[in-house]
């Protein structure tokens, strides 16, 4: 399924109109569709989970004049980035690493079940990955990278692509979802 909106005129570029193009598989609307119908609910508008999150925010807040907002919207499975900003367009990108990978590293450094890796995860946050190294050595010890490092590796990689691709650095603000 592919659907579009029109957002509006380019700020950079009056002749040309800025179109956001969103597409999906049928057999994933249809799942949705189904089970909200079954509830009882009349669907009026169909969004992806992200876009959701950042139509949500922006109906409760005023895009900034100048600069964009950083959107991070955490899942089990993946993180996904998107940047939107008033004058500039809007830019997402979903990275394959979420909570399940961050608690199935925990479990495999600690050397715990899994649901105590969850536990612990939720009680200390990103403080439970300190000293979770499955060797511990001396000083000169290498350590792997965990998933946290790699997710923020890849954030950050996000950011500076969005940065070369637009030109555009002023980042006011980061929203956690």
């Amino acid at each position: 399924i592919i659907d579009f909106q029109v957002l509006g005129d380019d700020p950079q570029n009056p002749e040309q109109l800025r179109i956001l193009l969103a597409a999906g598989s049928k057999k994933l609307y249809s799942f949705h569709q189904e089970m909200l119908t079954e509830a009882g609910f009349k669907i009026g508008a169909v969004s992806l989970e992200s876009l959701a999150m950042v139509n949500a925010y922006f109906g409760l807040e005023d895009y900034p004049e100048e600069g964009v907002i950083v959107f991070l919207n955490f899942g089990a499975r993946q993180t996904t980035v998107v940047v939107d900003g008033r004058q500039d367009r809007i830019f997402s990108r979903d990275i394959p690493i979420g909570g399940h990978h961050f608690t199935n590293d925990l479990a495999k450094r600690r050397d715990i079940k899994y649901a105590a890796a969850e536990a612990l995860k939720l009680d200390e946050g990103i403080a439970a990955f300190q000293g979770a190294s499955p060797e511990e050595g001396g000083a000169l010890a290498i350590q792997e990278k965990t998933k946290l490092d790699e997710l923020v590796e890849e954030i950050s990689r996000t950011l500076r692509y969005y940065i070369k691709d637009t030109g555009q650095n002023q980042f006011n603000l980061v929203v956690i979802s």
